[in-house]
C-alpha cells in the first residue's frame, strides 16, 4: 500500500513516479566531488548568503560536524534522476515516521534538523555538474527542475503536497559552491 501510494502521488504537475518511463529516470546516479581547501565557515557563509530559502542548519551546530578543513573526495548515490517535461529533478527517498505530521511547516523542520537541504544541495551540484558536461546546450533555468524530497510515509494519491518538500537551488549557489568545491570536476 505505501509502495502503490508513493508511485501515484502528483509530484509535480500532474506528474506521478508511476508514469515516468525507464529513459526518463536514471536510479542511484553515483557522484565523485572532488573538494579543494575549503572550511565550514566558507561552506556556511554560502549556504547562509545563497541559500536562505533552503532548510539548512549551519554546521557548527551538529554535534561532531566537521569543524575545520574539508579537503578530498566525497562521493554519494542520488536515489532517482527524473527527468520530465524536459527538465532534470534530484529526488530523494525519506522512510521518517513523522507522527502523521507531513505538512509543509513539519517537513521544513525535519528537512532542517536533519540537514537534508545540504544534501539536497550537494546532489543539486553533483547533477548540475553532470548536466552541464553532458547535455548539449544545457541551461539550468531551462533544464534544472530542482529537488524533491519523496517523505514515503506521509505521500497520497490524493494530495501532492503532503509528504512531498521541494527546492529549487539558485544557480549562483550552485556555482558558488562549484567554486568552492574545486571547480567543474563531475
Amino acid at each position: 500500500d505505501l509502495i502503490q501510494q508513493t508511485v501515484s502521488a502528483p509530484i509535480d504537475e500532474g506528474i506521478a513516479l508511476k508514469n515516468l518511463s525507464e529513459s526518463q529516470v536514471l536510479k542511484e546516479m553515483g557522484f565523485y566531488l572532488a573538494l579543494s581547501d575549503s572550511n565550514t565557515q566558507s561552506l556556511n557563509e554560502i549556504m547562509q548568503n545563497e541559500g536562505a530559502d533552503i532548510p539548512y542548519l549551519p554546521l557548527e551546530y551538529i554535534p561532531n560536524a566537521l569543524k575545520s578543513e574539508i579537503v578530498g573526495h566525497m562521493n554519494g548515490f542520488v536515489d532517482l534522476v527524473a527527468c520530465y517535461n524536459n527538465r532534470y529533478f534530484v529526488m530523494d527517498y525519506k522512510s521518517n515516521d513523522l507522527a502523521g505530521d507531513y505538512s509543509q511547516n513539519n517537513l521544513y523542520h525535519k528537512m532542517q534538523k536533519a540537514n537534508y537541504g545540504l544534501q539536497g544541495v550537494i546532489y543539486s551540484l553533483a547533477l548540475h555538474r553532470y548536466l552541464r558536461n553532458r547535455l548539449p546546450g544545457y541551461s539550468y533555468d531551462e533544464h534544472f527542475g530542482g529537488v524533491r524530497y519523496l517523505f514515503v510515509r506521509g505521500m497520497t494519491a490524493e494530495d501532492g503536497e503532503q509528504g512531498v518538500y521541494r527546492f529549487k537551488p539558485s544557480e549562483a549557489l550552485l556555482d558558488r559552491l562549484d567554486k568552492e568545491f574545486g571547480g567543474s570536476h563531475v
